[in-house]
């Protein structure tokens, strides 16, 4: 799957490419952007954004990045198929980080990292 499949995928709402079932969960971790908001009603999904690095033989989609209303807690995430799933793809590691960037370590904010390889 290449990025612009990807994208045009997820225009409506990740319909059919990312699938969230719901596992990501606010956090009642005390960070800047959690407060006032830990345990409201939040946990929607406000955007998702497509990752991608180049290699040798082109462009590759290697994760996707699912921004919440409120910051999640990166402790209550797992690479779980029951929370969430990439059409055609393994998940193979999934973290909160507070942008929707790559990182070594994850730390709880905005954004669900979920890392998938082809097959």
């Amino acid at each position: 799957m290449d990025r612009r499949t990807f994208i045009a995928g997820s225009a409506t709402a990740t319909a059919g490419t990312l699938a969230v079932f719901g596992g990501a969960t606010p956090s009642s971790a005390d960070d800047d952007d959690s407060a006032g908001r830990a345990g409201s009603e939040g946990d929607r999904v406000r955007s998702v954004t497509a990752i991608t690095q180049v290699f040798g033989d082109g462009q590759k989609l290697v994760a996707v990045a699912v921004e919440y209303d409120s910051v999640i807690d990166g402790s209550m995430l797992s690479t779980s198929t029951s929370t969430f799933a990439v059409a055609d793809r393994t998940v193979t590691k999934v973290y909160a980080n507070r942008t929707a960037d790559l990182a070594q370590r994850g730390r709880n904010g905005r954004h669900v990292i979920v890392g998938a390889v082809a097959g």
